[in-house]
């Protein structure tokens, strides 16, 4: 994690912590999709989906 410069801003790590993870499920999504499956992974997905932050979302499951 990253924090900005002046991490008593809450928001601005939280928004900076959501983009990452998001980078984080696009690459591996893209790269190794057979990880998707795992239940860290689903975890991280839920709790991304119920953050109010951004337009960004996580990508959509693949199908098997």
């Amino acid at each position: 994690m990253r924090l900005g410069k002046n991490p008593a801003l809450p928001r601005e790590w939280i928004t900076t912590i959501v983009e990452e993870a998001c980078r984080l499920l696009e690459h591996l999504s893209r790269n190794h999709p057979f990880l998707l499956g795992r239940p860290q992974l689903q975890v991280l997905r839920q709790i991304l989906a119920e953050v109010p932050l951004g337009p960004r979302r996580p990508p959509p499951l693949a199908r098997r």
